[in-house]
């Protein structure tokens, strides 16, 4: 905070071990909360701790996706969705290869916006939807809840606003903002 970054973006990508060891397994579900709970800490407000997601996996559910957005909701971040692509010279470029041979010659066909729905069919277009408005919150996403889904909270409320209060101690949030 006192270098004055006002919004963090974190990149936790899955909360599935499959996906994660089929990919960069970057950080565990333990040290990604060990990590916002100390942002919380030194200052940082909810609604400016970003998490990135990746959606469009190859093998990955759209249960998998809708379980990542409640666990950074839960930890009290804001979940963003990044959709797959794949990248030349990676594991998962040459699995997309295997599916989809034309994407090799052809680069516009690895873009991230083509690829998972319409080229690498690894998600279709309404389900993309669909989480895309469960992690921003919006009503019509009543296809993914919550664990424990919490009636409080109305369909259509942005994912941080039960966490949006800086006057409260961290001790006095609810327990998915601490």
């Amino acid at each position: 905070k006192r270098a004055h970054f006002v919004t963090l973006r974190l990149s936790l990508e899955s909360v599935d071990p499959a996906i994660g060891r089929a990919g960069s397994d970057k950080v565990s579900r333990d040290q990604y909360a060990r990590a916002v709970a100390n942002l919380l800490d030194a200052g940082y407000e909810p609604e400016r701790l970003e998490t990135y997601l990746l959606v469009g996996l190859p093998g990955q559910t759209p249960e998998s996706v809708a379980d990542a957005i409640a666990f950074v909701r839960s930890q009290g971040a804001v979940p963003k969705l990044a959709e797959f692509s794949p990248l030349p010279g990676t594991r998962m470029f040459a699995d997309a290869c295997a599916r989809s041979p034309e994407i090799a010659s052809e680069p516009l066909l690895q873009n991230n916006t083509a690829w998972a729905p319409y080229i690498g069919r690894t998600i279709d277009p309404q389900t993309l939807q669909d989480l895309k408005d469960f992690a921003k919150g919006r009503r019509g996403a009543a296809r993914f809840s919550a664990p424990g889904g919490d009636d409080e909270t109305p369909p259509d409320a942005s994912p941080s606003d039960r966490c949006l209060s800086s006057e409260d101690s961290r001790a006095d949030r609810p327990p998915e903002c601490r």
